[in-house]
């Protein structure tokens, strides 16, 4: 990812940018579903990236807390918040620690062992923990956006569902989200094609509104309703 593009995107997680936002309230709400809510859980973060996730992790108490990222930057930033995250890089996964939850947001699309790296992190998960992944969707939605983010590729739902299932997961759910805003997205998509106006700053009138609509989904996730199509893939899996 180009440096100068890495540190917008911090500022935009720093403002709470309507898609970080709400993509973590879903997360969050997930992990709490999956775990009945229990604080003291062995929490791993794949690709940290910057400290938005693991500050929200920590201010909803979870204690046990780790993380990783292959970028220098992406510790940098976390030190800055007083987090602490290791300098590691998929697909090699060598720790020493199983964990009861394990999120990987946005980190697969960056590797090419793609395979690999989701067998490798089966290897830290508790046998009854569980893993969730999210991932661009489509390969026609490829732009700016993914060059600029050194992305190798986009999924769709059963090409991501066999790649889990090749390393010997269950798939407890598995669909597309960030259904509603596909408008949006391929409008600005065709129209801005040079720009990368989806996670650019917008309006606070807009960024509540699209922050909003994408929390929307999550009463449509909490009844593990499939969306058909779209512009994110979210799988929650574990071992059994």
């Amino acid at each position: 990812m180009q440096k100068d593009y890495y540190y917008k995107m911090n500022e935009h997680e720093s403002n709470d940018n309507w898609r970080f936002k709400a993509r973590k309230d879903i997360i969050i709400w997930l992990i709490k579903k999956q775990f009945n809510n229990n604080k003291d859980l062995a929490l791993l973060d794949v690709g940290s990236w910057t400290w938005y996730f693991l500050e929200h992790l920590m201010q909803a108490w979870y204690k046990n807390i780790s993380g990783f990222d292959s970028s220098k930057d992406s510790i940098i930033l976390c030190k800055n918040k007083w987090i602490h995250i290791e300098f590691w890089s998929l697909p090699k996964v060598d720790l020493y620690k199983k964990y009861d939850c394990i999120t990987c947001l946005d980190v697969i699309e960056h590797v090419d062992q793609d395979k690999e790296s989701i067998k490798n992190i089966i290897n830290v998960l508790k046998d009854d923990g569980t893993a969730i992944f999210t991932v661009p969707a489509y390969k026609f939605l490829w732009w700016h956006h993914d060059e600029i983010n050194h992305h190798k590729k986009r999924y769709v739902r059963h090409e991501f569902k066999k790649l889990i299932e090749s390393a010997w997961w269950k798939i407890k759910y598995i669909s597309y989200f960030n259904f509603f805003l596909f408008p949006i997205a391929l409008l600005f998509k065709y129209i801005n094609k040079k720009n990368d106006t989806v996670d650019s700053k917008v309006s606070w009138f807009l960024n509540k509104i699209f922050y909003s609509i994408f929390r929307s989904e999550f009463w449509f996730i909490k009844q593990w309703f499939r969306f058909p199509f779209w512009v994110s893939i979210i799988a929650c899996v574990g071992k059994k």
